[in-house]
């Protein structure tokens, strides 16, 4: 099984390789009037040693690409790479201003290079990641304004990742800045009955929520050793909408918006897609 990976990933290694860093990291950077925490970071990279091989002109790209291939493809979890269709991403863009994701890859992510987040820093911080989501400061969350958090769909990972986004949103109200989070979760029966989902309901930063059912939405699968386009879904899906006070008043959240987010989730949904019967829902 590990030689097939590696050779799975070789092949893909060898392919990306080829082209520009740009087919790793794909999508439009979204553009902010201010200088974020985030963008200082990624100014510090570009104006200090090259921060990617393929930058610095060596022959190590493919090393790191191969690293980091291998890296996913190890964890081999269904669904793993999927992310959200490109029309849902564009809605979260133009109704609440979304520019960051706080759960992707370099495979999937959809704003570019610096404004995602990513569970494996020392794989992915070449291709742009910003690092951990949990590791991150409060000061660089808050300078990202609004972002999507689409975390694994893991009962242990809510109950860190609903504390961490309190925390934040806190801060945000401390500090009097606009911070605005969407969170997409699998909305299956043990998802929705989870105590740290259920309190959510009852938090004061709650400005609204949309759930999607299972026929009527796909993800769209990113991973590099499965067929392009390929795609998946397993159970509901349910987005909620946590504001901090100013984050409220600068992304409002309300009824029409939301049916305008679930028409978007409902753009793509096509054929049968893979793992339709499986019994894990798609995460990261």
């Amino acid at each position: 099984a590990a030689s097939s990976a590696a050779s799975s990933a070789a092949s893909s290694a060898a392919s990306l390789a080829a082209s520009s860093a740009g087919s790793l990291v794909v999508g439009s950077t979204a553009s902010s009037a201010t200088t974020s925490a985030a963008d200082s970071k990624a100014n510090s990279a570009s104006t200090g040693a090259a921060r990617t091989s393929l930058e610095r002109g060596d022959s190590s790209f493919q090393s790191d690409v191969m690293a980091m291939l291998l890296r996913y493809q190890s964890l081999d979890g269904g669904g793993f790479q999927c992310a959200l269709p490109s029309p849902v991403f564009l809605s979260l863009s133009e109704l609440w201003g979304v520019g960051y994701e706080a759960f992707a890859s370099p495979i999937n992510c959809h704003y570019g290079a610096f404004r995602y987040f990513s569970a494996f820093d020392d794989t992915d911080g070449v291709f742009g990641s910003l690092g951990s989501f949990f590791a991150a400061s409060a000061d660089e969350i808050l300078s990202c304004g609004s972002i999507e958090l689409n975390p694994p769909f893991s009962a242990d990972m809510y109950t860190a990742l609903v504390e961490r986004c309190k925390s934040l949103l806190a801060a945000a109200d401390t500090a009097r800045s606009p911070l605005s989070m969407a969170l997409v979760i699998g909305a299956t029966e043990a998802a929705l009955s989870h105590a740290s989902i259920r309190s959510l309901d009852a938090s004061a930063h709650l400005r609204g929520k949309v759930i999607v059912g299972v026929g009527e939405h796909v993800y769209l699968s990113a991973s590099c050793w499965q067929p392009a386009g390929a795609t998946f879904r397993a159970c509901d899906t349910a987005v909620f909408f946590l504001q901090s006070e100013r984050g409220a008043k600068k992304w409002p959240t309300t009824q029409e918006k939301l049916a305008l987010l679930k028409h978007a989730f409902t753009m793509t949904n096509g054929t049968r897609g893979h793992g339709e019967d499986a019994r894990e829902p798609p995460g990261r």
